[in-house]
């Protein structure tokens, strides 16, 4: 019944319409050399420890989703996890390290998820209840002004991060449930997923989140000691696994509205094999739900407009530019400098 409670929250907290979106210029630089590697591997590299996915083809971005580890592209509690046994040495080191962690964090764009597990981190050194320090951290979160700049992005960690706390003591249901999650998140956007991704999205997961570590450290690293060759490795096993899965997928990609898998839950729930098998003969049914997205270049909030000026149609005039209130969408735009 928790789980279904946590889908619901996503679903009705989902930002649909008039919502915020930033085009996210300030992120962490890779400081490796690019011409040690190849283009693709770069662009991998990059996406992984930084978040800056831009330079991954968009055609690679779309399988990886269809897959389930898209997660793996945006810095968050994997990667934070696979970096803390470094600093378990002693628990001075460790709040200081986090807490340097936090503040770094909050100069740059598009770490809302690596901050909030960040702060989940620092408040589990003295409180051990799990479940009420996530909902403590999410809190925290909303104080800080996370869900107000980027609710999407707030969404998604409560949807998935909260199906790790509900699930963590059970590997076998946490990797189901994960799934339901992702099947659940993709039947509001109206995106297809393979039925692999109960074997693909833990396997991609578990190698990166093992190599993670190196990847940092060797950003780190003096040119001469960069272990550039080992990497290359790493990235080349990494894209030949993905695309061996590939290859041997001839499942159909699936597609379940929100509601049929609320249903389907509930039916699991109460353990009835006959709303079960007539819940899951409506499953033909489902049509991906066309969601039309607008992302202009260059997007930006109300803050760095300057002063306003007027109003005129759906269209608000500010200094330094405007924003725009259509019925599917919120954005606001800024003029182009002149230098």
């Amino acid at each position: 019944m928790l789980y279904q409670s946590l889908l619901l929250i996503f679903m009705i907290l989902y930002p649909m319409q008039n919502s915020f979106h930033f085009k996210q210029k300030n992120k962490l630089k890779l400081l490796v050399n690019e011409l040690e590697y190849s283009k693709l591997n770069y662009s991998l590299y990059q996406g992984i420890t930084t978040g800056n996915s831009q330079k991954i083809p968009r055609k690679l971005k779309k399988k990886i989703k269809q897959y389930g580890f898209i997660h793996l592209l945006t810095p968050s509690g994997l990667h934070l996890s696979s970096l803390l046994p470094i600093l378990r040495i002693h628990s001075i080191i460790r709040f200081m390290s986090l807490i340097i962690i936090l503040v770094l964090l909050r100069t740059y764009d598009g770490y809302d998820s690596l901050i909030r597990v960040t702060l989940f981190q620092l408040v589990s050194m003295k409180i051990k209840h799990v479940p009420f320090v996530f909902i403590l951290s999410l809190f925290l979160s909303i104080l800080m002004g996370q869900y107000r700049i980027n609710p999407l992005s707030f969404n998604y960690s409560l949807l998935f991060w909260g199906t790790v706390i509900l699930f963590r003591k059970n590997y076998l249901k946490l990797l189901f449930f994960m799934n339901i999650s992702m099947y659940f998140a993709n039947g509001i956007t109206g995106e297809l997923a393979s039925p692999l991704s109960l074997i693909v999205n833990p396997l991609m997961t578990s190698l990166t989140t093992l190599f993670f570590p190196l990847l940092v450290l060797n950003n780190f690293m003096p040119q001469f000691l960069e272990f550039n060759s080992l990497l290359n490795f790493f990235f080349d096993s990494w894209i030949y696994i993905f695309e061996f899965f590939q290859r041997i997928d001839t499942f159909p990609k699936l597609y379940f509205t929100p509601v049929f898998l609320i249903f389907f839950l509930f039916a699991l729930q109460q353990k009835s094999k006959i709303l079960l098998i007539f819940i899951l003969s409506t499953a033909c049914f489902n049509t991906p739900l066309k969601i039309k997205t607008y992302l202009p270049s260059e997007l930006i909030s109300t803050s760095q407009l300057g002063s306003f000026k007027k109003t005129r149609g759906n269209k608000f005039y500010y200094s330094k530019g405007y924003c725009l209130n259509n019925q599917d969408r919120f954005y606001c735009k800024k003029k182009a400098s002149h230098k």
